[in-house]
């Protein structure tokens, strides 16, 4: 089994590790060759001290019926890493979910671009850290979100939180969800019987209508809704579920 670092259907996963020396167009070729059992072992040398993941949740319109709005979520997650090791190259990868097709991703060492590698349904990415160096991995894409019910108008978005394969301890992990482009969307065109002449409902009203939102210990701020776990707490060890669902007034 491959050692991953994963966040849930989307997963950022230890591919392999290869000395400095070797040559970077061979990289991903050579680790793709190699044991899941290796890969775990040489793995730890690399913790992931901090993990941040923030999720938007917009609607653009469809093509080419541009009379009807598609949801998505653009995804950027940002890990500190700590190398604890030898100097080394590692391949991560990021999975793509038939559900929630991925769009655009995008990935960043140190706020350079890295190149990355479509194969299948993953996103292949090396990344190169010295010993004993910090470094930060940001990678950035965006999910459509397919309808979950039609006929009831509900769609559904979900993703899970957890870690492994990567040398302890996951010291912080902020989640952020922020709601504020569909509660513009929603001013701007009725909503389940409410006429333009009707006052558009609050934010607060509107969050409470039209979405449900777990796992529960959240908090809010204007509209972003965020959790922020420390030390490595239950709900990352036991990978909880984000599960962000609403109503699609908008079909």
């Amino acid at each position: 089994m491959t050692a991953r670092g994963s966040f849930g259907a989307r997963t950022t996963s230890f591919v392999g590790l290869l000395p400095r020396s070797a040559p970077l167009g061979l990289v991903l070729l050579c680790s793709l060759g190699w044991t899941g059992k290796r890969a775990a072992a040489e793995g730890r040398w690399v913790q992931l001290v901090g993990a941040q993941q923030h999720y938007t949740v917009f609607l653009r319109e469809s093509r080419p019926a541009r009379s009807s709005w598609q949801p998505a979520v653009r995804c950027l997650v940002s890990l500190r890493l700590y190398n604890w090791g030898p100097d080394q190259s590692f391949t991560m990868s990021h999975t793509e979910v038939p559900r929630f097709p991925t769009e655009r991703f995008r990935v960043w060492r140190n706020d350079q671009p890295l190149r990355c590698r479509k194969l299948g349904q993953d996103d292949y990415f090396t990344v190169f850290a010295a010993s004993g160096e910090t470094l930060q991995i940001v990678y950035e894409y965006v999910e459509r979100v397919l309808p979950a019910n039609p006929e009831a108008r509900i769609d559904v978005f979900e993703d899970t939180w957890g870690f492994t394969g990567f040398r302890p301890p996951l010291e912080d992990l902020q989640v952020v969800v922020d709601l504020g482009p569909m509660y513009a969307r929603y001013r701007t065109f009725p909503a389940f019987g409410r006429s333009s002449a009707t006052p558009a409902y609050t934010y607060e009203d509107f969050f409470h209508r039209f979405f449900r939102i777990s796992p529960p210990g959240y908090r809010t701020q204007g509209t972003e809704v965020w959790w922020n776990i420390h030390n490595g707490g239950v709900r990352v060890t036991t990978a909880a579920r984000l599960h962000v669902e609403w109503r699609a007034w908008y079909r």
